[in-house]
C-alpha cells in the first residue's frame, strides 16, 4: 500500500533528514495562501503555514 500525498507551496527552509529506525524520514516546512472573493466581489488573502 502506499500512501500519496500533493503538497502546493513554498519551501520555508531546506529540507532536513531526520534520524529514524529503519524508514527514511525528512522533515519539510511548507507555506501556503487561502484567497477567496467575499460577497462584494473583493480579493481577500489569508497567508498560512504549516510545520
Amino acid at each position: 500500500m502506499v500512501n500519496r500525498v500533493i503538497l502546493i507551496g513554498n519551501l520555508t527552509k531546506d529540507a532536513e533528514s531526520l534520524p529514524s529506525s529503519g524508514k527514511p524520514m525528512t522533515r519539510m516546512r511548507l507555506a501556503t495562501n487561502s484567497i477567496w472573493r467575499d460577497s462584494e466581489a473583493n480579493r481577500l488573502n489569508r497567508p498560512s503555514s504549516a510545520a
